[in-house]
């Protein structure tokens, strides 16, 4: 992700900042988690459940952008934590969704201006661009903290990742 640095994107710029360490906290946790948490939470969802429905909500809030990346994971499988899943989703499957979505999110910030960050969305017009990224930045940093939460109790580190860290 590029910053600008007209005095008309600030707004953006700022975004950008914060969307990037983001998503990398995101994949450093799907890293440092081991298959069996991965696959079974003794205190809660599964790891992939929770980056998946995280991940699926950017994709869904952010479709005035690009295609609903979701629609192309091929397994049976929802983002809805009281859903019954037939199949699971593999690091591998969930990296490569997560850099779909940042793919995705780059796209919507290379678009969005400052001014149109006010306007509503098309898709999801009870909400403006602005709502909908404090709205997922939020909600990625709360699924995040729920997942590093899972590994702490497991006895595995994962920290902080700043912007421009």
């Amino acid at each position: 992700m590029t910053i600008s640095t007209d005095r008309e994107q600030i707004l953006i710029g700022i975004i950008i900042r914060q969307f990037a360490p983001a998503f990398a906290m995101l994949e450093e946790t799907i890293a440092a988690c081991p298959e069996t948490l991965w696959l079974d939470n003794p205190r809660g969802r599964p790891l992939w459940k929770r980056v998946l429905h995280a991940l699926e909500s950017v994709d869904y809030f952010l479709n005035d952008f690009d295609c609903y990346w979701f629609d192309t994971i091929g397994k049976e499988v929802s983002p809805e934590f009281d859903a019954e899943d037939r199949e699971q989703l593999s690091r591998e499957e969930t990296i490569e969704y997560l850099r779909n979505i940042r793919s995705k999110c780059d796209k919507a910030f290379s678009e969005l201006t400052d001014a149109r960050l006010r306007e509503h969305s098309t898709a999801h017009p009870r909400f403006t661009y602005l709502d909908i990224v404090f709205t997922q930045l939020r909600h990625l940093a709360l699924n995040t903290g729920r997942c590093n939460e899972a590994l702490a109790a497991a006895g595995i580190a994962n920290g902080w990742i700043g912007y421009e860290e």
